[in-house]
């Protein structure tokens, strides 16, 4: 698994935009904002950077396409993911099971109750309930990325609701999957396992297999 950040990334925006298609490029000058057009390009073109690296193909040779629900992939075994958030971007690889990864970045002021209930499944919720509010914010965001890495995963990205999901809650607790309501194999065949990324924010990934994945965490510009 690789990550950036957006300000540290967006040093290479000239080499990074060289990198991308013509569509790609139409695509990241729609965004009126110039923080959202250098996301577009920096989370495409390093992704176009480190599949060329895995596949030994010069980044523009990459050939990416997209599925049913928006997830995009390549005519080959590895699947990858990408997420981003505040300044973070994190790309996800594995070679041979489909992958997902969500980064979020913690926001202390959200109200959390009031989000809850399209997090979590209804005995979820009163673990949930039963924390301290500075414990409900670190759950529920914890909660939220693990959900989001298991859709990306199972390919539904946003088609799916997230309380449909049940795992444990609570950021001490591993991410234990318990059940998937439109997935009755899913405890069985998924995995997901939290992620130390930076000060302030939570990550996850979640690959469609029962063994524990071994994780590797880089800088993505030390590829660059």
């Amino acid at each position: 698994m690789w990550h950036v950040s957006l300000s540290a990334g967006t040093r290479y925006l000239a080499v990074l935009t060289n990198m991308l298609s013509s569509s790609e490029r139409h695509y990241s000058d729609r965004y009126v904002r110039s923080a959202d057009r250098h996301r577009a390009v920096v989370s495409r073109g390093l992704l176009r950077h480190l599949i060329g690296q895995y596949l030994a193909v010069a980044p523009n040779d990459v050939l990416i396409s997209v599925g049913d629900h928006g997830k995009p992939f390549i005519s080959h075994p590895m699947r990858f993911n990408v997420t981003h958030s505040g300044d973070v971007v994190a790309f996800a690889f594995c070679i041979g099971r489909e992958v997902g990864i969500d980064v979020e970045r913690i926001d202390p002021d959200i109200n959390t109750m009031m989000l809850a209930q399209n997090v979590f499944s209804a005995s979820e919720l009163k673990q949930f309930e039963a924390l301290t509010h500075h414990e409900q914010v670190s759950a529920f965001f914890v909660s939220w990325t693990r959900k989001e890495a298991l859709l990306k995963a199972l390919g539904d990205g946003l088609t799916k609701p997230l309380c449909g999901i049940e795992m444990s809650v609570g950021c001490s607790s591993q991410p234990l999957l318990q059940s998937v309501a439109w997935h009755p194999h899913g405890p069985a065949s998924c995995c997901v396992v939290d992620l130390p990324l930076r000060v302030g924010y939570v990550a996850a990934l979640a690959v469609c297999s029962a063994i524990k994945p071994d994780v590797c965490i880089i800088n993505a510009l030390d590829a660059a």
